[in-house]
């Protein structure tokens, strides 16, 4: 029986506390329920602080599998092997030329997942927007890893519930959590349309009303559950978290301009948090072969508690712990 792999990510110098690895060190000790495949556990950080928190990991490590039941890794590292990219002393062309084989063959995803996590995080420390950007690199992370490796994306403040035990399965689809806990009900106004804009103009969109309103006269006629991002879970390689990576890529872009705008701080805030949650909706409100469902398919939520103390995937026995992190 394989391993599931779940996914955290920390961007940022370690703090060694529990809003980087709380969740992270719980769910190393947490029980699977019977008959559940088991998982191990991808801490992704950047690449200067790998050593860091592999030290600090391995104390409480062990292996599962011939695996470490947690591996630290690099982002930068892993980025910089899927562009084709090698340490060693080849000059700028021959680099070139190698990132060029590569991007022909797996399309040009890695390069811009590389392009957008490296601006991202080389904001400027007082910029009125750098927290924001490093969420943004955070959001394109978590869905490239899925799509890439497949398995869960969890926030770092996500641990199993009371008890110590989860119950983290497979599934076939890309699934989200939506307000619940119990049956899950249209919450959300969005908009089901081709957005007129030149990032987004050939690709269906399901926006919140936060993000339709930005693209003008978008008619706000669908409702959907209100739904959340802090679990994810996708197949690798699978039409549904492709498709929501490949929005969210095109949506950065147009973010990218709204941020040149002066005055624009609060504006651009708002359109990142509704853009991730518009990514993952416009996944689910389409079939594997893109075509619009004009509705959420049910099968990719989870019923779960958004917000308070009792946060979490139930179906999961997950906990989410909120720290205000994003802000």
């Amino acid at each position: 029986m394989s391993l599931l792999d779940v996914h955290y990510t920390w961007i940022g110098p370690p703090t060694f506390g529990a809003r980087d690895t709380g969740g992270p060190r719980a769910l190393m000790r947490a029980r699977s329920d019977a008959g559940a495949p088991g998982y191990v556990i991808n801490f992704w950080c950047l690449d200067a602080h790998v050593w860091a928190y592999r030290n600090y990991f391995k104390g409480s490590n062990f292996r599962v599998h011939d695996r470490e039941k947690l591996e630290v890794r690099g982002i930068e590292t892993y980025l910089n092997k899927n562009v084709g990219v090698r340490r060693g002393s080849r000059d700028g062309f021959m680099r070139a030329g190698i990132n060029w084989v590569w991007s022909a063959f797996s399309w040009d995803v890695d390069l811009v997942v590389k392009h957008i996590v490296e601006t991202s995080i080389g904001a400027a420390a007082n910029s009125a927007t750098r927290i924001r950007e490093i969420v943004n690199a955070k959001n394109v992370w978590s869905l490239y890893t899925m799509y890439k490796l497949g398995g869960y994306a969890m926030d770092t403040g996500v641990g199993p519930g009371i008890g110590g035990a989860v119950n983290l399965r497979s599934y076939t689809t890309m699934k989200v959590p939506a307000a619940g806990p119990g049956r899950v009900v249209d919450a959300v106004a969005i908009a089901h349309a081709n957005a007129p804009h030149k990032y987004l103009s050939d690709r269906c969109s399901a926006m919140t009303a936060g993000v339709a309103s930005h693209f003008g006269d978008v008619f706000r006629d669908k409702v959907a559950p209100h739904v959340d991002v802090w679990t994810l879970f996708s197949p690798a390689g699978h039409a549904r978290v492709t498709r929501a990576l490949e929005w969210y890529i095109r949506f950065w872009y147009s973010l990218e301009e709204v941020k040149k705008k002066p005055g624009a701080t609060d504006e651009y805030k708002d359109l990142c948090r509704h853009g991730i949650i518009s990514a993952v909706l416009t996944a689910i409100t389409h079939d594997d072969l893109g075509r619009c469902l004009q509705g959420v398919d049910m099968n990719c939520v989870w019923p779960a508690e958004l917000t308070g103390s009792d946060a979490g995937v139930p179906e999961l026995k997950t906990r989410k712990t909120y720290y205000g992190s994003h802000r």
